[in-house]
């Protein structure tokens, strides 16, 4: 999967989870490790990162995009 296929798959999961303040800063993927970096005028939270976090992971285990073995970090400045 392309990082710019992550990035629209992020913004979707932002706007599902109703994250309107929330948006995606960077998408960094090296071999098996996948690092999304967020930002938000009203600061990020770790809850929001666990939620987008959980809701990213269930469509890269569902579609095996990253295989079985991945790591994912979803942070904030």
């Amino acid at each position: 999967m392309e990082s710019l296929d992550l990035e629209k798959l992020i913004e979707k999961g932002l706007e599902e989870l109703d994250f309107t303040d929330t948006y995606l800063v960077n998408v960094k993927t090296n071999s098996n490790k996948i690092e999304v970096f967020l930002d938000s005028d009203t600061g990020v939270d770790f809850l929001k990162c666990q939620k987008i976090s959980r809701w990213l992971e269930a469509i890269l285990d569902e579609n095996k995009a990253f295989g079985d073995n991945y790591i994912l970090e979803v942070s904030s400045a």
